[in-house]
């Protein structure tokens, strides 16, 4: 509807100046055969002003020409000022034209600013929602997941676990089995699991994917071999839940696979400071409730959240 109005406030403008344009071509035009009636009489003073030269008894005649000489000049005098109006019209009327064009680029503009504005925001809400169609998790302040022996322990027992889970998956020098071509265990690993942090700044969320698992201890053999998931959890620096959300439960099996995408709500400037804890929990069928198989800690500072690269820690 804007742009719409522009358009017809820029018609009547262009409507108005092209009136004026020809009215003053008008005047112009009039006033230009003025002067040049005024040439012819000049023209006929010198004619008679060579008379008066020729014959002594054209002194009348010469008298009458100095009459019209100084018409001429009166002529000669207005039509100068008369061209210097026009002079002075046309240029107010290339003022009228600059100012007018000037507002009609400065509407445009805001038309394009906001259609430019309307798009950035259409594509941010469709990145937002197509993005692997991951759910938003909000950060809560009660813990309501099952319960781990690592929320036991003092935050710097944990980080220093973290760190050497870390260590220990760097310092790896078994090279990849031909099979998989996955590095193989380390001795005191109860699996592996494999998965993806980054950051979304356009939305303050750090989003993480799980992916799969590898898991020694899976029942798969079994017709009910029980059931497995990850738990993830977003940790402060003193240990405190921020936020917590867990995967579907899987079949027990030695590769189970969850593909499941998590945002957490967590600020950018305090994102470096946490900690990511992804526990895997088992449920098996011949064992009352469910037991905490294994977990990796990983502190987010140690991570490229501009990456969505596959990460894979040994479980712990």
């Amino acid at each position: 509807m804007l742009f719409w109005s522009v358009v017809v406030v820029i018609v009547v403008l262009v409507m108005v100046v092209v009136d004026w344009w020809r009215q003053t071509g008008e005047e112009l035009e009039s006033k230009r055969q003025t002067g040049e009636g005024l040439e012819t009489k000049k023209e006929t003073g010198e004619e008679l002003e060579s008379k008066t030269q020729t014959g002594e008894g054209l002194e009348s005649k010469r008298q009458t020409g100095e009459e019209l000489e100084s018409k001429r000049q009166t002529g000669e005098e207005l039509l100068k000022s008369k061209r210097v109006k026009a002079a002075c019209g046309l240029s107010e009327g290339a003022t009228a034209l600059i100012l007018i064009g000037t507002c009609t680029v400065f509407l445009v503009f805001i038309c394009f600013f906001f259609f430019l504005q309307k798009i950035r925001q259409q594509r941010i809400q469709r990145k937002v929602v197509e993005k692997e169609g991951g759910d938003v998790v909000k950060p809560q302040t009660t813990y309501e997941g099952p319960h781990s022996p690592l929320s036991l322990l003092p935050p710097a027992l944990v980080h220093a676990l973290a760190l050497a889970s870390q260590s220990s998956h760097k310092e790896e020098e078994n090279p990849p089995t031909f099979l998989t071509m996955e590095p193989p265990f380390s001795n005191n690993s109860l699996g592996r699991l494999w998965f993806s942090v980054y950051y979304d700044y356009l939305t303050s969320n750090l989003v993480l994917k799980v992916l799969h698992a590898r898991y020694p201890k899976g029942r798969g053999w079994s017709s009910n071999p029980g059931e497995v998931w990850v738990e993830a959890v977003v940790l402060s620096p003193l240990n405190s839940v921020m936020a917590t959300a867990n995967t579907g439960t899987r079949r027990a099996s030695s590769a189970p696979v969850f593909q499941q995408i998590f945002r957490f709500k967590v600020d950018d400037v305090e994102v470096t400071q946490y900690l990511l804890r992804l526990t895997l929990y088992d449920r098996s069928p011949d064992q009352p409730g469910e037991k905490a198989s294994g977990a990796v800690i990983v502190p987010l500072s140690s991570l490229d959240l501009c990456s969505q690269e596959t990460l894979a820690r040994d479980l712990q």
